[in-house]
C-alpha cells in the first residue's frame, strides 16, 4: 500500500501587504490613497473591484469627478455588449501587463480601472495598487492576485485595501435576494479583524481558511450554502436507482439550474448600428433563399449529393457568422432586470431566435443599467423597426 503524504502548494514571497478597513469603499479614500502612493512612487496602476455592477458604476462615476490629472479612470463589468467587452478586457490586459514586451521593463501607466469579480480568475493582470469590497475569504484571496502578481515590487507599504463592511441587502441568509452567504462573510470580516494590517503570505492566506472557514463554524453560524447544500444532499441521497422522472427532472432544475438569465440588444445600440441590423436581415434572407434554390437543384439532379451537402455546410457556416456578428451587440441580464425594464420590440434573423429590443440606458463607457424612468416611459415606443424587427 503506498503511503501519500500531503503538503500545501505556498511559498513565502511578500506580494501583499494588507490594509483593513472596517468600513465601506468610497471613492473619496481611493482618491486621498492613490493621490498619497503617486506622491511616493509617481506612476501609479491601480485596481478598484467592487460586488457589483451597480456599485462599479457609482465608484466610476464619483472618480471621473475627481478629475485627476493625467490618470484614466476606466470601468469593466459583465454588463457590456460582447464587442464592447472584448475590447475592455484586451485594454484591461495592456494595461495590467507586468513587464513590456522586451520582459524586463515594468509597464509603469497611470490609470485606474474600476471592475467587478469578473477580474478575480479570468484574466492575467498584475496591479501596483488593490481596492476592493470584501466578499468572503476565498474571493478576496483570488482578488489579491491582481496586484503585485510577480511579487516584483515592493511591499513596504499597503497595496491592498480591504473595505469589509458591505451593502447589507447583498448579503443571504434565508429567501433574501443577496448573493453573498452572511455567515461566511461573516467569518471573513472577522479572521481579517483577528489577522490585521500587514503583510500576509500565502501560508497565512490558507490558515485564515482552515481556522475560520471550518464546517463548524459555518454550521453554528446559520450558513444558508450549508443549509443549501444539505437539502440538495438529502435530496440526491434519497433518489432510488431509475427514479428520474419528468416530476423529478423539473425539480432537479429548480435545485441545481434555477437560474433565468435573458440576451437582450440595448435600444441605443440597436439605434446606433441598425444598419447593420437591416444588412444582416437582409443578407439572412439571401441564404434562406440560396438554400431553397440548392434544394430545388438536387431535386431535379441538377447537383449530386456531395456538392450539396458541401454547399449546405458553406451555407450554415455563413449563417453561423451572421449570427455571431449580431451576438456581439448583445449582453446578458438576470431575471429580475428583465422584469424591471422593457422589450419594445424584438430583432429575429429566423422564427427560433428573437432578441429583445431593451429599453434601458446603455452607453460605452458605464454599459448597461436600468432606465430610472422607464416605468414613467413604458408606453413609449422606439423609432421605426428596421426590417429585422418582428412586432
Amino acid at each position: 500500500m503506498i503511503d501519500f503524504k500531503t503538503k500545501a502548494f505556498t511559498h513565502d514571497d511578500r506580494r501583499h501587504h494588507l490594509d483593513v478597513i472596517e468600513a465601506s469603499l468610497k471613492a473619496q479614500d481611493i482618491y486621498e490613497k492613490y493621490q498619497t502612493v503617486c506622491k511616493r512612487n509617481g506612476v501609479v496602476k491601480a485596481l478598484v473591484i467592487c460586488n457589483t455592477v451597480k456599485r462599479a458604476q457609482q465608484v466610476f462615476a464619483d472618480l471621473l469627478d475627481f478629475k485627476i490629472e493625467d490618470v484614466e479612470i476606466k470601468l469593466l463589468h459583465a454588463k457590456f455588449i460582447k464587442r464592447h467587452r472584448t475590447a475592455k478586457e484586451a485594454a484591461i490586459l495592456e494595461d495590467g501587463a507586468t513587464y513590456l514586451e522586451d520582459g524586463k521593463t515594468f509597464n509603469n501607466k497611470s490609470v485606474i480601472w474600476v471592475t467587478t469579480q469578473l477580474v478575480e480568475a479570468s484574466l492575467d493582470i498584475d496591479f501596483d495598487l488593490l481596492f476592493t469590497e470584501l466578499s468572503e475569504l476565498s474571493g478576496l484571496f483570488q482578488r489579491l492576485g491582481r496586484c503585485n502578481r510577480k511579487g516584483a515590487k515592493s511591499t513596504q507599504f499597503p497595496n491592498c485595501h480591504v473595505y469589509t463592511e458591505i451593502d447589507s441587502n447583498h448579503l443571504k441568509s434565508d429567501s433574501n435576494h443577496g448573493f453573498i452567504d452572511k455567515a461566511i462573510h461573516q467569518l471573513s470580516c472577522k479572521a481579517l479583524h483577528d489577522f490585521g494590517s500587514g503583510v500576509i503570505l500565502e501560508a497565512d492566506k490558507q490558515a485564515l481558511i482552515d481556522d475560520w472557514l471550518t464546517l463548524e463554524n459555518l454550521q453554528r453560524e446559520g450558513s444558508y450554502f450549508i443549509r443549501e447544500y444539505e437539502m440538495h444532499y438529502k435530496f440526491i441521497d434519497g433518489l432510488l436507482i431509475g427514479e428520474i422522472n419528468e416530476y423529478k427532472a423539473v425539480e432537479f432544475q429548480k435545485l441545481f439550474r434555477n437560474i433565468l438569465s435573458y440576451k437582450i440588444i440595448p435600444i441605443d445600440v440597436y439605434r446606433q448600428y441598425i444598419a447593420v441590423f437591416d444588412e444582416a436581415k437582409a443578407d439572412w434572407e439571401k441564404l434562406d433563399e440560396e438554400a431553397k434554390y440548392l434544394l430545388v437543384q438536387l431535386k431535379d439532379n441538377a447537383i449530386s449529393k456531395s456538392d450539396y451537402q458541401a454547399e449546405k455546410i458553406k451555407l450554415k457556416l455563413a449563417k453561423r457568422k451572421i449570427k455571431a456578428e449580431i451576438d456581439s451587440y448583445t449582453l446578458t441580464i438576470a431575471q429580475y432586470q428583465y422584469k424591471k425594464a422593457f422589450a419594445q420590440d424584438y430583432f429575429a434573423l429566423s422564427m427560433y431566435d428573437k432578441i429583445a429590443i431593451y429599453i434601458c440606458d446603455y452607453d460605452e463607457q458605464r454599459g448597461f443599467s436600468i432606465k430610472e424612468n422607464s416605468v414613467e416611459n413604458s408606453n413609449a415606443k422606439p423609432e421605426k423597426p428596421s426590417t429585422g424587427v418582428m412586432l
